[in-house]
Protein backbone atom coordinates (compact mmCIF):
# COMPACT_ATOMS: atom_id res chain seq x y z
CA UNK A 1 0.00 0.00 0.00
CA UNK A 2 1.08 3.92 -0.80
CA UNK A 3 -0.16 6.90 0.79
CA UNK A 4 0.29 10.54 0.27
CA UNK A 5 0.37 12.89 2.96
CA UNK A 6 0.09 16.92 2.45
CA UNK A 7 -0.84 19.72 4.66
CA UNK A 8 -3.24 22.24 2.67
CA UNK A 9 -3.46 26.12 4.08
CA UNK A 10 -6.71 27.98 3.92
CA UNK A 11 -7.12 31.33 5.97
CA UNK A 12 -4.18 30.41 8.33
CA UNK A 13 -5.72 26.89 8.78
CA UNK A 14 -3.86 23.82 8.62
CA UNK A 15 -5.72 20.58 7.61
CA UNK A 16 -3.43 17.36 7.13
CA UNK A 17 -4.71 15.32 4.47
CA UNK A 18 -3.81 11.49 3.59
CA UNK A 19 -4.91 9.50 0.22
CA UNK A 20 -4.21 5.36 -0.03
CA UNK A 21 -3.57 3.86 -3.04
CA UNK A 22 -3.28 -0.26 -3.57
CA UNK A 23 0.12 -1.95 -3.79
CA UNK A 24 -0.04 -1.91 -7.24
CA UNK A 25 -0.87 2.23 -7.89
CA UNK A 26 2.46 3.19 -7.16
CA UNK A 27 2.10 5.54 -10.31
CA UNK A 28 -1.11 6.72 -9.66
CA UNK A 29 0.32 7.63 -6.23
CA UNK A 30 3.62 9.23 -7.75
CA UNK A 31 1.33 11.07 -10.10
CA UNK A 32 -0.69 12.34 -7.11
CA UNK A 33 2.34 13.65 -5.66
CA UNK A 34 3.65 15.35 -8.46
CA UNK A 35 -0.27 16.63 -9.07
CA UNK A 36 0.25 18.54 -5.48
CA UNK A 37 3.80 19.63 -6.07
CA UNK A 38 2.44 21.42 -9.51
CA UNK A 39 -0.48 22.89 -7.65
CA UNK A 40 2.14 24.22 -4.82
CA UNK A 41 4.71 25.94 -7.59
CA UNK A 42 1.85 27.54 -8.96
CA UNK A 43 0.97 28.90 -5.57
CA UNK A 44 -1.34 27.09 -3.64
CA UNK A 45 -0.59 26.50 0.14
CA UNK A 46 0.17 22.90 -0.09
CA UNK A 47 3.01 21.93 2.04
CA UNK A 48 4.96 19.07 3.65
CA UNK A 49 3.87 16.26 0.59
CA UNK A 50 5.42 13.06 1.19
CA UNK A 51 5.02 10.08 0.25
CA UNK A 52 4.93 6.55 2.07
CA UNK A 53 4.73 3.06 1.73
CA UNK A 54 4.24 -0.40 3.18
CA UNK A 55 5.40 -3.36 2.80
CA UNK A 56 2.65 -6.14 3.22
CA UNK A 57 5.18 -9.10 2.48
CA UNK A 58 7.49 -8.35 5.47
CA UNK A 59 8.95 -10.73 7.32
CA UNK A 60 8.46 -10.64 11.40
CA UNK A 61 7.02 -9.17 14.03
CA UNK A 62 6.70 -5.15 13.56
CA UNK A 63 8.82 -3.69 15.86
CA UNK A 64 11.56 -6.50 16.15
CA UNK A 65 14.05 -4.16 15.98
CA UNK A 66 13.47 -2.66 19.47
CA UNK A 67 16.16 -4.60 21.04
CA UNK A 68 19.10 -4.01 18.38
CA UNK A 69 21.80 -1.79 19.74
CA UNK A 70 23.45 -0.18 17.22
CA UNK A 71 26.46 0.59 19.32
CA UNK A 72 27.18 -2.97 19.39
CA UNK A 73 27.26 -3.26 15.85
CA UNK A 74 29.02 -0.34 14.43
CA UNK A 75 32.52 -1.42 12.61
CA UNK A 76 35.60 -0.60 14.10
CA UNK A 77 37.64 1.76 12.22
Amino acid sequence: MFAVFWIEIHKQIKMSHCREFDTGDMVAALKFADNLRQRQAAGEYIRHISMSSENTNSVGVPSAAIDYHWAEHKIAA
